[in-house]
Parts: structure tokens; C-alpha cells; sequence
């Protein structure tokens, strides 16, 4: 089993073990994708000037990013997890893009 990564961690059905190029490519690009979306929706809201309220900020980055984890955690299909991730992701930059704007680019 050289050069394999253990999934049983998570107990999901399937294979136990993937290759460590499948393991580190996957998680690569779900990094490259999180921090890529995060970045654009945080700069269309930042260009849009738009400021949540209270009640927004809890649902945008509680709320929606927690039932994302719930879907992504639950779910056995890797599509299902992929949107809830995609609920983590953008909320954040929801809440990140007018914070951000508050600052100065030289910072």
C-alpha cells in the first residue's frame, strides 16, 4: 500500500485507499477553486458597494456556510459536496469583499 492515502477516516463507502497524485490533485484544485471564487465575489461586492447589516452577516457567514458543511460532510456524491462547498466559499466572500474595501491597497 506504498504511495496510497487512507480515506476510512470518514467511514464513506466506496475504496479505503487513492493514490497520494489523486489525493494531493484534488485538494489542490478545491483549494485553487475556494480561493479563486472567494477572491471574485469578494471583489464584485466590493465594487457594488455593498454593506451587509447585522442580520445579513449572520446569514451569509453562519448560517448558509454551516448547512454547506452539513451538506458537504453528509453527502456520499462528490457533486452534492462540491455545492456544499461552494456554500462555504461564497458567503465568505460576501462577508470579505466590503470589509476588505475599507482598506487601503498599499496595506
Amino acid at each position: 500500500m506504498s504511495g496510497n492515502i487512507s480515506t476510512g477516516v470518514f467511514e464513506r463507502r466506496g475504496r479505503d485507499s487513492v493514490s497520494a497524485q489523486s489525493f494531493y490533485g484534488v485538494l489542490a484544485i478545491s483549494l485553487i477553486w475556494g480561493l479563486g471564487a472567494t477572491a471574485i465575489v469578494a471583489h464584485k461586492i466590493a465594487e457594488m458597494n455593498y454593506m451587509p447589516g447585522l442580520i445579513e452577516i449572520l446569514v451569509m457567514g453562519l448560517a448558509i456556510p454551516i448547512v454547506g458543511i452539513i451538506i458537504a460532510v453528509k453527502s456520499d456524491n462528490p457533486i452534492i459536496s462540491f455545492i456544499g462547498y461552494n456554500l462555504i466559499v461564497f458567503p465568505f466572500g460576501v462577508i470579505l469583499g466590503p470589509v476588505l474595501n475599507q482598506y487601503s491597497p498599499d496595506v
